[in-house]
């Protein structure tokens, strides 16, 4: 199972890298990386947000669930979730928005809330957040390590599409992604060395 899933990944990845070497078109771009990322983590929605400079609005670039999203305003007052990780710089994991304290205010003027499970991931650059890529998922979603991890890379590779100019973001942001499929077949190859002597992987 965890070689599958590994597999699984590194395949993702590979058809990011493609999708990115095809084309520098930043709309198709966006809407390539929430789909597969949505895929990969077996979620109901992943969005791109990108916030204002001074961090009270945010802009939804892209979502899974939706080809034609065009920059959709909201008001980062209403997302708390998405303060806390602009705040801390770190992913956050909401595996039960019912009872997570952060969404306390959020309960009282919106009872039924759609999703059940959140993961934020930060997008950032030199250190600046930029935004976050946001899953959320109707089941419970347990958003193991190695899927909070596959939305890092994709979010520093995201970035870096984000601010380099065009002349640069296709040869920069695959070989971001390029690292990761072959961090993930050199971990592949590893596991196919252990299950051959003999021992379960994990």
């Amino acid at each position: 199972e965890r070689l599958s899933r590994r597999e699984q990944d590194s395949q993702a990845v590979l058809e990011l890298t493609q999708a990115l070497a095809s084309t520098l078109n930043i709309r198709h771009i966006l809407f390539t990386v929430v789909r597969r990322v949505a895929e990969v983590a077996n979620v109901d929605r992943c969005s791109i947000v990108l916030v204002s400079e001074d961090e009270t609005m945010g802009h939804v670039v892209a979502s899974s669930d939706e080809e034609q999203m065009r920059d959709l305003t909201i008001s980062l007052s209403k997302y708390p979730e998405i303060r806390e990780v602009l705040r801390t710089g770190n992913s956050l994991v909401i595996r039960d928005v019912s009872q997570h304290p952060l969404l306390d205010a959020v309960r009282e003027s919106e009872p039924s809330l759609g999703f059940t499970s959140l993961a934020l991931v930060p997008i950032t650059h030199e250190q600046r957040p930029m935004g976050v890529i946001f899953l959320r998922s109707r089941e419970p979603a347990a958003f193991a390590d190695h899927e909070i991890s596959l939305v890092h890379t994709v979010a520093n590779a995201t970035a870096i599409a984000l601010r380099c100019s065009e002349g640069t973001v296709k040869s920069q942001t695959s070989r971001a992604l390029a690292s990761l499929r072959s961090m993930f077949e050199s971990a592949s190859r590893d596991e196919l060395a252990v299950i051959g002597e003999g021992t379960l992987p994990w």
